[in-house]
């Protein structure tokens, strides 16, 4: 694959992810203090925004990652929304997360 075409694949999926997960935040940030009846009627929203930063997120792992900073970042999504808190042992996880804060200053 061309490393343009590999840029542009990450780029858009990253892209796409952060546009998904600003529509999660902007639904939380409308409903944050609302009545429990005012945040039921926006959960069918919060669950469909929900899902799609899934997908987004999904595609972004999946796309290659054209450089170290991409594969950090990647690596750092991954720690941050697909890794069960306690799944990893915190010190292991905060280790892989200063390399992967390393290669994206490289």
């Amino acid at each position: 694959m061309p490393d343009q075409v590999r840029h542009d694949d990450w780029a858009g999926a990253l892209s796409a992810f952060h546009a998904a997960q600003a529509e999660v935040h902007r639904i939380e940030a409308t409903t944050a203090g609302r009545s429990a009846e005012e945040e039921e009627a926006w959960l069918p929203r919060h669950h469909a925004a929900c899902a799609a930063m899934e997908d987004a997120l999904a595609r972004t792992l999946a796309a290659p990652a054209p450089d170290l900073a991409a594969f950090a970042r990647k690596l750092e999504l991954l720690f941050g929304h697909c890794i069960e808190p306690g799944a990893v042992e915190e010190e292991v996880a905060e280790a892989v997360m200063a390399d992967a804060g390393g290669c994206s200053l490289s």
